[in-house]
């Protein structure tokens, strides 16, 4: 006795991963961007996990905040799936410290040192507590500027931008104090 049946065989899912662009340190990325996984076959529904096995799952897929290896599963309507990894890459935001601070003599000057960190080309903005003052296209990892205060004064760098990342976090600072001059 036997009865003819149909077997259905369903074709696994074409799922393309393009890793997203790396972000600076600061920001998050969004791996449910439909950039991700533009390209795969229509229809798919995406699950995001933190293993290859695809048994922990990732919370934060939307905003994720450190770099690593995550994956990401496409499941077809009739259940049939492919897992794959994506890629999450972060920048190093720049850093700036700040050297030359001491005692000067009323009426001198004194050359400040600003070492660098990160990618030229440079853009600093630092304050006297007064003024600020912005340098642009610095193409070297250190960058000089020579100051005459009046009186006692710290030099303190309120951002740094490198060419991929700002950096608004830091306050390296330098003072300068002032001796006035001993009367004749």
């Amino acid at each position: 006795n036997s009865n003819p049946f149909t077997v259905e065989v369903s074709v696994l899912p074409n799922l393309i991963i393009t890793n997203p662009a790396a972000v600076c340190a600061t920001g998050t990325v969004d791996l449910t961007a439909a950039g991700t996984t533009n390209g795969s076959t229509a229809g798919l529904t995406y699950t995001y996990w933190a293993n290859a096995a695809a048994t922990v799952a990732l919370a934060n897929a939307s905003d994720v905040a450190i770099g690593g290896t995550y994956y990401i599963k496409g499941t077809t309507a009739e259940g049939c799936s492919v897992v794959k990894p994506v890629i999450v890459s972060f920048l190093p935001i720049p850093t700036a410290i700040l050297s030359g601070g001491g005692i000067i003599c009323e009426g001198s000057n004194k050359t400040l040192t600003v070492t660098l960190a990160g990618t030229p080309p440079f853009q600093l903005v630092y304050t006297n507590g007064t003024v600020s003052t912005t340098v642009n296209s610095i193409a070297s990892n250190t960058y000089q500027f020579t100051v005459a205060p009046l009186a006692n004064t710290t030099y303190t760098i309120t951002s740094v931008t490198d060419a991929n990342c700002s950096n608004t976090g830091t306050s390296a600072s330098a003072t300068i104090n002032v001796e006035q001059a001993i009367p004749g």
